[in-house]
């Protein structure tokens, strides 16, 4: 919980004239008196007469009448600044204790920083290096050799593979698997043939990996996450693959080996993106497009396969009228028809 004047404090805002205690933050519509309401977008503007919330949140740029009983405080923007609120008001997730739990099987070749923190039954290989501050959450398992860096994070049961290269503050969620093989197979007239997947997967400094997704090690070489990416639950990475920087890629979205993202791209859910396709910088693709082609820097696209977004709209909206427009041409080819043969 947090008083008034710590709100607007983390806010960087002038301390309001009441001073009270704001327990926890609710929807508009949902909000008592000792709850901080928000409000992201104009389009919930008609709740604010009706809100018992203590404090709101708006957009700077909100011109609308608000309630006299609570305080109003005006961001720039009310997602962001929630970020800076919400920490607060949650409850302290547990953590593994510094050090090794006396459960936790580790090589004695691994190297650990003393301010790691290794939790219950977590395995760890042979010259594995786990960097400083790291948490081991319980039942994660690391291959031999693989690297961990600093103030990374890793969730229960994840699973990171031989070789995994891991940067400083990533943040890998529960039951996620970096570096399983990659699904390589080669048919050689009886049967597949499994191709042995020997490279490594690599994630760069602050990347996330969602619950429950996998990135598969390369056939040779990497497989790559760039910087800053955030990949959401249920994401299959195939082996190969590269995605550049600050990327975002959403649930059930898949990428087919040696796929090329570029830098700031949106994937948005069940996107699926075939081999050896290259998406560029700034593309942003709409739920269950299809990319079985290069895509140009700085596109919106949607579809199977995909096209520009505003085509694929004009498409949509057609594709509403083909019943009516049935309709019509067979009156026509009726019309025509007397026309042609008036004796009939």
């Amino acid at each position: 919980m947090l008083k008034l004047s710590q709100i607007a404090q983390l806010l960087d805002q002038p301390a309001p004239a009441v001073e009270k205690t704001i327990r926890g933050v609710a929807a508009l519509d949902e909000a008592d008196a000792d709850q901080l309401g928000f409000m992201s977008s104009s389009k919930y503007a008609s709740l604010l007469s009706e809100t018992k919330a203590g404090a709101i949140l708006v957009p700077d740029k909100f011109k609308g009448a608000f309630p006299d009983a609570s305080v109003i405080f005006k961001v720039v923007d009310v997602e962001l600044a929630l970020a800076k609120l919400l920490p607060s008001f949650a409850r302290k997730m547990e953590v593994p204790a510094v050090g090794v739990h006396p459960s936790a099987v580790v090589d004695p070749s691994a190297t650990i920083d003393p301010t790691a923190c290794i939790g219950a039954n977590a395995t760890i290989g042979p010259e594995v290096k786990i960097g400083a501050r790291t948490l081991i959450h319980p039942g994660v398992v690391i291959g031999a050799a693989s690297v961990i860096g600093t103030d990374c994070e890793l969730h229960p049961n994840c699973v990171i593979r031989d070789q995994s290269r891991i940067g400083n503050r990533v943040n890998i969620k529960a039951n996620a698997v970096i570096g399983s093989d990659g699904f390589g197979f080669r048919w050689d007239g009886t049967q597949h043939v499994k191709i042995p997947q020997v490279g490594i997967v690599v994630l760069e400094d602050d990347v996330e990996i969602g619950s429950c997704s996998a990135i598969d090690r390369a056939k040779f070489g990497e497989t790559r996450v760039g910087r800053g990416t955030k990949i959401d639950n249920h994401v299959q990475i195939g082996h190969n693959v590269k995605i550049g920087m600050l990327s975002i890629i959403c649930a059930q979205t898949g990428i087919a080996g040696s796929g090329v993202i570029g830098n700031g791209v949106v994937l948005a859910a069940g996107v699926g993106v075939a081999n050896h396709s290259k998406i560029g910088d700034r593309v942003t693709a709409a739920a269950r497009t299809g990319v079985a082609a290069d895509v140009p820097p700085g596109q919106i696209i949607a579809g199977a396969p995909y096209v520009p977004h505003r085509q694929w709209l004009r498409e949509q909206a057609a594709i509403h009228k083909l019943p009516e427009l049935i309709e019509r041409v067979k009156e026509l080819e009726e019309k025509l028809a007397k026309l042609e043969n008036p004796t009939t």
